[in-house]
């Protein structure tokens, strides 16, 4: 996992500005031989508009659940004791994060192989591309699900 963070920390560290997609391209790219797992809504729409086709033996996974959020970083620890022959990145986004926070218990008995990449964009960024948003009284708060989280501690941890 260690190998993985540091490989999208080079890679994104020239980008002056980060954007989710310039996120979800360097994931594709530089998890050579990994298992990819993609979060849904945002994440999996920018691996797939930007993520740019590869041959480099990347294993591209996902997890549906009941909404969508629920129990991504429950099945990136999974995949990690399951396939014990590659490392696996999660691609996830910030409310799926927060909504499966307490599976981080379960990473201390994890022989460190997976590699986890937040995209922190304040929650909720897919509901700007729906109709909803042109309606703000009820983008804000009912669907857009905005917050001031940081993930630091939880990295530190």
């Amino acid at each position: 996992a260690e190998a993985c963070a540091q490989q999208l920390q080079r890679a994104l560290s020239d980008c002056p500005s980060l954007t989710e997609p310039q996120v979800a391209w360097a994931c594709v790219r530089n998890t050579q031989g990994a298992a990819l797992l993609v979060g849904n809504s945002m994440p999996i729409r920018d691996v797939d508009r930007f993520g740019a086709p590869c041959d480099h033996g990347v294993l591209c996974l996902g997890n549906r659940g009941a909404s969508g959020i629920d129990g991504l970083l429950s099945t990136a620890i999974g995949a990690s004791h399951a396939l014990s022959d590659r490392k696996v990145c999660l691609l996830v986004g910030d409310v799926s994060l927060l909504h499966d926070l307490s599976a981080f218990h379960a990473l201390a008995n994890a022989d460190n192989k997976l590699c986890i990449v937040v995209v922190n964009n304040g929650g909720g960024g897919i509901f700007s591309f729906l109709p909803i948003a042109q309606h703000p009284g009820l983008l804000s708060p009912w669907f857009d699900s905005r917050h001031a989280q940081g993930f630091q501690g939880i990295a530190a941890a």
